[in-house]
């Protein structure tokens, strides 16, 4: 079905003005692990994407983003402090340890996410997990 042009929602011209508006892009229930980065920092070429492979491939958009990790702001950008151990790497390929990686052995070793090698955790990384092999905060 054929949609009027003249009935679809408009931005205003205040939101045209401040085309970084955080506040449509918090979350409020999400965990703090869950949390989006600001848009000053990162933003996708696309506000939503397909959520089936169907609608993907009639849809082909182009994905892309815009990355400013050193992008002037006056939002704070939070820091981990890993301690004296550092940051936490994979032997074989350097990958960083990040949200994507297994843990395994509660919580004692972690399986590359993207070479596969298990690796020891240091101790004072290691972490208890949950019934669902997930660490607890």
């Amino acid at each position: 079905a054929d949609v009027a042009s003249e009935t679809l929602p408009r931005p205003t011209a205040e939101q045209l003005c401040d085309p970084m508006r955080w506040e449509a892009r918090q979350n409020a229930g999400a965990e703090p692990g869950q949390k989006q980065c600001h848009p000053k920092f990162m933003r996708l070429t696309v506000n939503a994407l397909p959520s089936c492979a169907a609608t993907k491939s009639k849809a082909a958009l182009p994905v892309g983003a815009v990355l400013q990790p050193l992008a002037r702001s006056d939002v704070e950008v939070p820091v981990v402090n890993f301690g004296s151990s550092g940051v936490v790497r994979c032997r074989r390929c350097r990958t960083y340890i990040n949200p994507f990686v297994s843990f395994t052995d509660g919580g004692r070793r972690w399986r590359c996410n993207v070479c596969a090698l298990l690796n020891d955790c240091p101790s004072e990384y290691m972490c208890d997990l949950d019934a669902d092999g997930r660490r607890r905060p």
